[in-house]
């Protein structure tokens, strides 16, 4: 049974207070994601929320706002906020959880203090098996070339993207919110207009 818990001073906290400057006057948009994620902080301190719920908020940050974001959780955690973070990256729960809980296929498989456990542990009971390497290595047969692009432009959002893929293998385009990749594949679909470059299918 869940306890219940003291009742905690209403917090009306300003962005100051998260090592933001004021920007009562500037759009949203136009702010970087750690802002944004700040702006959202202190939205939920300004309703009083006791539990504040992070979903993969440091998915589209550099290392650096990641950092500041951790800095202002653990400001949080200082002052009594009990804190959820959805996140699928482990260096991120090893760095600022206390307690883990593992979901597999929308069940709890597992709940563990972080201190004491080690990745592979943690590995293990999200995918459910053991792991003898996090990353085998797999011999990869590649056969004639299926797709071939060649300096590939839009406007300012794809500048010069080339790359060749193969029959049997699997070709990865990593890259931050903003870096190209979901207007790159608009391109090489059709789904966009290029500017220039040429696109090539079965040679």
């Amino acid at each position: 049974m869940c306890g219940r818990g003291g009742k905690r001073p209403k917090r009306r906290p300003s962005s100051n207070g998260l090592g933001l400057p004021s920007i009562r006057t500037v759009a949203a948009a136009i702010l970087t994601v750690v802002e944004q994620q700040i702006v959202e902080i202190a939205k939920a301190l300004s309703l009083d929320a006791k539990i504040p719920v992070m979903d993969e908020a440091s998915g589209a940050m550099t290392q650096e706002e990641v950092t500041h974001l951790f800095e202002i959780v653990r400001d949080l955690k200082a002052e009594g906020l009990g804190i959820i973070d959805v996140s699928h990256r482990l260096e991120e729960i090893f760095t600022i959880a206390d307690r883990v809980i593992v979901l597999r296929d929308g069940e709890e498989v597992d709940t563990q203090p972080v201190q004491g456990l080690s990745q592979q542990f943690l590995v293990e009971r999200i995918v459910g098996r053991a792991m003898n390497s996090e990353f085998p290595a797999r011999e990869v047969q590649r056969g004639p070339e299926r797709l071939c692009v060649e300096g590939l432009r839009s406007a300012s959002s794809v500048q010069g993207v080339s790359f060749r893929v193969h029959a049997g293998e699997v070709l990865g385009f990593a890259g931050l919110v903003g870096a190209g990749r979901t207007e790159t594949m608009r391109l090489v679909f059709g789904a966009d207009v290029r500017d220039a470059g040429d696109i090539l299918v079965e040679g």
